[in-house]
């Protein structure tokens, strides 16, 4: 046995699951994996394993390519529908091209050659167990932000360098009374999606880039409502200060301002 892989910073709450026909592979990375701080299960079948995804939400997968009559790649698939974010092993005693390329189509982690060493195991289930909490994070950031982007009370239109509206939330897309879908169209396209009058007037502040100033625009919508908007619009920039958009945000100034006192 090799000198074992001490782990540092290893999330006892990290499950992985171990799919190989061989008792003695599916016993070894058990007893590997858990002594690096893991939960493992195993399956020996395609059947079992997908009974046992059925029940558990799994970090990891270590995965071998040939399950008797079953393929690993047929299980490969599964995961990618059910489960994205988890992050697959592929495993392998007799490598293919073919195999390996279809893999990293499937988008699987990485792709091992039996033998493996306790040290390569423990460290390929660390940079996967780090890359599925990573993603997870991004996922759950990206609903907080989706969650209070549709949950504000002013419209907010997302436009990169080119003027083609990257995104739009709920608020400016009843605003604008426009039942099309925005996202993507360029400025023209909005104006043809939009046929209202004023929409040229709004769209203007966006091709002339007029930044940080308030302006303030009464319209008749694609839906015939009547409203008086502010508008505002600020630069996005990366880390290096370069612009990479504009950001447009409406308010409704007919809406009544509410303030905590009022729901005392």
């Amino acid at each position: 046995m090799h000198g074992a892989f001490r782990m540092k910073s290893v999330d006892i709450t990290n499950r992985l699951l171990v799919v190989d026909d061989e008792e003695s592979i599916r016993f070894t990375f058990s007893e590997f994996l858990k002594g690096g701080g893991y939960l493992v299960d195993t399956a020996d079948s395609f059947i079992a394993a997908t009974a046992l995804m059925a029940d558990n939400d799994y970090d990891v997968v270590f995965l071998d390519i040939v399950l008797g009559r079953d393929s690993g790649m047929n299980l490969l698939r599964v995961l990618s529908e059910q489960n994205p974010n988890c992050q697959v092993v592929m495993v392998t005693g007799s490598p293919e091209i073919v195999t390996a390329a279809e893999s990293v189509r499937l988008h699987a982690f990485d792709y091992l050659v039996k033998p493996v060493t306790q040290d390569q195991l423990l460290r390929i289930a660390k940079l996967a167990a780090e890359r599925k909490q990573m993603i997870d994070a991004q996922e759950k950031f990206r609903l907080r932000m989706t969650a209070i982007f549709d949950g504000v009370r002013e419209g907010i239109l997302v436009f990169d360098e080119d003027g083609r509206l990257e995104d739009i939330n709920s608020a400016a897309q009843e605003m604008l009374g426009c039942e099309t879908a925005l996202i993507d169209l360029t400025l023209d396209e909005i104006g043809l999606a939009c046929p209202f009058a004023q929409i040229e007037w709004l769209l203007e502040i966006v091709r002339q880039r007029c930044l940080g100033e308030i302006y303030y625009l009464q319209l008749c919508n694609a839906k015939g409502q009547n409203l008086t908007l502010s508008l505002c619009m600020s630069p996005l920039t990366n880390a290096a200060g370069q612009e990479t958009g504009v950001v447009l945000v409406l308010r409704n100034e007919e809406l009544p301002t509410k303030h905590l006192a009022e729901k005392s």
